[in-house]
């Protein structure tokens, strides 16, 4: 097994290992250019933090990606094709990775249902918070909150502040990403925002659980109607978004977990993205 940095040629090659070992085929819901797009990002923002594992042929066979928002590391990605699993690449890889944040004083994992990985985390030294879904075709749409507007570039600022107080690190470069590629920012003047990429929430954070749930409201108000939507990160002690999914009608599944080790933010209100935390 050879461990090395991930480069720019190996995109597509850490695709269709993510698709093989973790993804699956992209559902309805997923645009097609986003998957490699989330890669590429953080490959450009912490190349320090992406990695790749090979066989002896050089074919890979797993990827990993680190990265770090001021004093918060977080893994973005780590995926092993079942091929390989098993035979200490995914450990292998995930030590470099956390190598990136060494001398972060937080870190973050939102954690697939794979119990090896949550085996693999938990052992690293995280503490797990149990993570429900909320997902369907709302039946009981709700109105948009006159609290939130939508967002837009010059409110970055404040969003990015927003982060901060809620999770101990910045978002900035993640929130241009999204309102860059079709996301719509939902905006709570100063105290909250999140993300909406179509039919999924992609992010969450607030001051208060009252502002939470109207961005919440919000982006089901303003989602692509009849939709399968996803909310897909909901961990535990966050009951106001889960009144307000079952109050739209949403299904409730478990899923996954967040991983938690050193000092964070709160992290209430907040519900993470998978990739950017």
């Amino acid at each position: 097994m050879d461990v090395r940095a991930m480069r720019q040629d190996d995109l597509a090659a850490v695709e269709a290992v993510c698709e093989e070992a973790l993804w699956g085929p992209p559902p309805p819901d997923v645009l097609p250019w986003w998957r490699r797009r989330r890669v590429e990002h953080l490959l450009e923002t912490d190349p320090r933090g992406c990695w790749v594992a090979a066989d002896g042929q050089g074919a890979l066979t797993g990827a990993a990606i680190g990265i770090r928002r001021g004093g918060l590391w977080g893994l973005s990605l780590l995926a092993v094709v079942p091929e390989a699993q098993g035979r200490g690449v995914g450990r292998a890889l995930l030590e470099r990775a956390l190598a990136y944040g060494d001398d972060c004083r937080a870190g973050m994992i939102v954690s697939s249902e794979s119990p090896a990985a949550m085996r693999l985390y938990a052992r690293a030294g995280f503490a797990l918070r149990p993570c429900v879904a909320l997902s369907g075709a709302p039946r009981f749409v709700p109105e948009r909150p006159a609290t939130v507007r939508d967002g837009e570039p010059a409110d970055l600022r404040w969003m990015d502040a927003v982060a901060r107080r809620a999770r101990g690190a910045p978002y900035a470069a993640e929130l241009a990403l999204w309102l860059r590629f079709g996301g719509r920012l939902h905006a709570a003047e100063g105290r909250g925002f999140a993300v909406g990429l179509h039919s999924m929430l992609m992010v969450l954070a607030a001051d208060d659980e009252d502002v939470a749930a109207d961005l919440l409201r919000s982006f089901l108000a303003t989602a692509p109607r009849g939709a399968e939507l996803g909310v897909h990160h909901v961990p535990a002690g966050h009951d106001w978004a889960i009144r307000v999914g079952l109050d739209a009608g949403l299904a409730l599944s478990p899923t996954g977990a967040l991983f938690v080790r050193g000092e964070p933010g709160h992290l209430a209100p907040y519900l993470p993205n998978g990739a950017f935390l």
